[in-house]
């Protein structure tokens, strides 16, 4: 159920040939779908919403296990995304971030740029694709 859905944590474990290999998920809902890519040593996963009618995708959920960071899994996974949204035909790609937060800098160097405040003190980034 829902509950369950909100604990989806990197679970990293090292074992394993497809280690590095990208795995999607897709969730349909009432509301559109959820897609999920996530390595196959668990070590790192990005997740991206899109709802029916919207003519862009929401990304979320980016997660890399501190053990494998600094090693270009998280610039991986947003491109990944980026492609994945792309091949549905939308051409807008929007998060959330803190503002003035390291991961703030981070986006902003792979091309997304302030679209609006949003709720709770966040600054929601666009990118066109």
């Amino acid at each position: 159920g829902m509950g369950s859905r909100k604990r989806k944590d990197v679970f990293c474990n090292q074992i394993g040939r497809d280690a590095m290999l990208i795995r999607k998920y897709i969730s349909e809902w009432p509301w559109g779908m959820s897609v999920t890519l996530i390595y196959g040593d668990g070590c790192g996963m990005i997740e991206f919403t899109k709802r029916k009618d919207a003519s862009y995708a929401y990304i979320s959920n980016l997660k890399v296990h501190p053990s494998v960071q600094k090693q270009g899994r998280g610039t991986e996974l947003i491109q990944m995304a980026e492609k994945e949204i792309s091949a549905m035909g939308l051409k807008i790609a929007l998060l959330q971030v803190i503002p003035g937060s390291w991961t703030e800098e981070w986006y902003r160097r792979l091309g997304y740029s302030s679209f609006q405040n949003a709720d709770d003190g966040f600054v929601e980034l666009i990118k066109m694709l």
